[in-house]
């Protein structure tokens, strides 16, 4: 009975410890030297929104491990910090396909005209297979200045997905 008692009070400190606002050991984990650990960590990070853990985040994005950095692109995406924009544009062209998709559909989510050219970037840089996400994200993000690429991807790409992901894209831009 007191062995029970005690597993019960220990998971219970465990699940308030876990509750915490204060982001040190969660940090801490985030600059450990194992990458399970680390990338544990970056998961969770998704769930405390702090500034410090949003810097962080922000930091892990240069990781070289590429699951810690699609890890940490998908918990910044739950903080919606401004301050992400900017290192976030510069992994729509990451090394790893998952980084660039997901960096490109946060983007998207945020729909700051900050990452238009990032954005447009993208899509130049892969002209004869567009990132789709990419076009759609350009749509969210409202830029008046993507209506001339949206409107030549319209009107004279090859692939009609490519074209239909335009147009509405274009509908979404005021």
């Amino acid at each position: 009975m007191r062995t029970a008692r005690l597993a019960l009070v220990s998971a219970t400190l465990v699940l308030l410890g876990a509750c915490s606002s204060d982001p040190t050991a969660l940090l801490e984990e985030m600059a450990s030297r194992n990458a399970a650990i680390r990338e544990d960590a970056v998961v969770s990070a998704g769930d405390l929104v702090h500034p410090d853990v949003t810097t962080a985040l922000e930091h892990l994005l240069e990781d070289p491990d590429e699951e810690i950095r699609a890890a940490a692109v998908l918990s910044l995406d739950k903080h919606r910090s401004a301050t992400s924009v900017r290192p976030l544009m510069a992994h729509v062209l990451d090394p790893d396909p998952l980084v660039r998709s997901y960096a490109i559909d946060v983007l998207g989510r945020f729909g700051d005209p900050v990452a238009t050219p990032a954005l447009e970037g993208a899509i130049v840089a892969s002209w004869d297979d567009p990132p789709l996400n990419a076009i759609w994200a350009l749509g969210r993000v409202g830029a008046k200045d993507s209506v001339v690429l949206l409107g030549r991807l319209r009107g004279g790409h090859d692939d009609a997905w490519v074209r239909y992901t335009a147009t509405e894209a274009l509908r979404e831009i005021e």
